[in-house]
């Protein structure tokens, strides 16, 4: 498994991430350029299988559309989501485990406050905690604004 951080040189300073499961296949987190995205699936020669989106935001789903009709792959998000992401598939749930590969998982972790569509991940090798995606959750220095749809004191419960 490898996992690479891209840049999206945009105003509000987002990461995707492309996580390789093997050597063939791949899961998106928080697709912002699907022009960017598909050149990097195609130049490691993979496919993608799903897109995982942390939450509902724009600037974490507008790479979606075209990277579904591109790869035909799964659109999976939280359930509070439904009518919010586009092309959403499949609904995740709080302590769900998504397997990678080999003893390679992601943990789903339910974290309203910045929206109520609000999911972490959290990277596990065998049990140990290896990574997580926090979405806008946390940051470098601060947490994700509130008032797109969210609750500072629900924030403060989930941090």
């Amino acid at each position: 498994m490898k996992i690479h951080q891209i840049y999206t040189h945009n105003q509000l300073r987002n990461f995707n991430y492309i996580i390789e499961i093997d050597s063939k296949n791949a899961i998106v987190i928080d697709p912002w350029d699907a022009v960017e995205i598909g050149k990097e699936l195609d130049d490691r020669r993979l496919t993608l299988k799903a897109i995982i989106n942390t939450h509902e935001h724009w600037d974490h789903t507008q790479g979606n559309k075209s990277l579904v009709e591109k790869y035909g792959c799964e659109v999976w998000a939280h359930a509070n989501g439904e009518g919010k992401i586009p092309c959403l598939t499949k609904t995740l749930s709080a302590d769900e485990l998504i397997p990678l590969d080999g003893d390679n998982n992601l943990l789903v972790l339910d974290t309203p406050g910045h929206t109520y569509a609000h999911l972490c991940f959290v990277l596990l090798e065998g049990e140990a905690a290896k990574g997580v995606f926090t979405g806008d959750t946390l940051f470098n220095a601060g947490v994700g604004r509130c008032d797109g749809g969210g609750d500072p004191e629900t924030l403060y419960h989930t941090i």
